[in-house]
């Protein structure tokens, strides 16, 4: 099934390692395939070509438009190195996961830059993009859930039967995103003692 499959996304002479033409995306149901297929498809697809499975973890995310290059880490600057990704997005049912070779992986902190074009080129047509919340992992992991996007706090949003919708940040969740519908959840505030102790003082 597997070498069917890799027919699919690679064309006849996947031992050529020959690739789809250049911004074409190939949708594969992975759901589909038997047990153990899965991480075989995996296996395969890093034998095949110089783009492999990023294998650690992260915490914060960037998109592709937001930074001036992919090349480098915003945060460290260190370099960064393109891998398949199994992402954790979002859309108006649930979130959903996709497997693309959509991040830019920072090479020294746990940083990536997502590639979100690719990421909705792939979705299909019923649903709707809400946003990339993180990276999924096989093998036993959590997944990881972006604290951090473009540099401000995460917030989650959740609708009323508690499922996630999107991520937005702290000083830019709009009103239309806050609708009675809607839960938020965000880091709770801490009380500024030194200001009660000097509204105490002026009494």
């Amino acid at each position: 099934m597997v070498k069917n499959l890799l027919k699919r996304v690679f064309g006849k002479k996947a031992a050529g390692k020959n690739p789809p033409p250049e911004g074409q995306v190939v949708r594969v149901n992975l759901d589909e395939l038997g047990p153990g297929a899965a991480d075989e498809f995996r296996e395969v697809i890093n034998d095949l070509g110089d783009i492999t499975f990023f294998e650690g973890r992260v915490e914060h995310g960037y998109s592709l438009d937001y930074v001036s290059t992919p090349e480098a880490c915003p945060r460290c600057q260190a370099p960064t190195r393109q891998h398949y990704g199994q992402w954790i997005y979002a859309t108006q049912v649930a979130p959903r996961v996709m497997l693309a070779p959509a991040g830019y992986f920072c090479t020294r902190c746990p940083t990536v830059i997502v590639d979100e074009a690719m990421v909705q080129m792939g979705i299909k047509k019923q649903f709707r993009y809400q946003g990339v919340l993180g990276l999924d992992h096989q093998q036993g992991k959590d997944p990881d859930l972006f604290r951090t996007w473009n540099g401000g706090d995460t917030i989650h949003i959740f609708d009323e039967n508690g499922i996630l919708q999107g991520i937005s940040t702290l000083g830019s969740l709009s009103l239309h995103q806050a609708t009675k519908s809607s839960r938020i959840t965000k880091p709770r505030q801490r009380p500024a003692k030194k200001a009660k102790k000097r509204a105490r003082r002026k009494k």
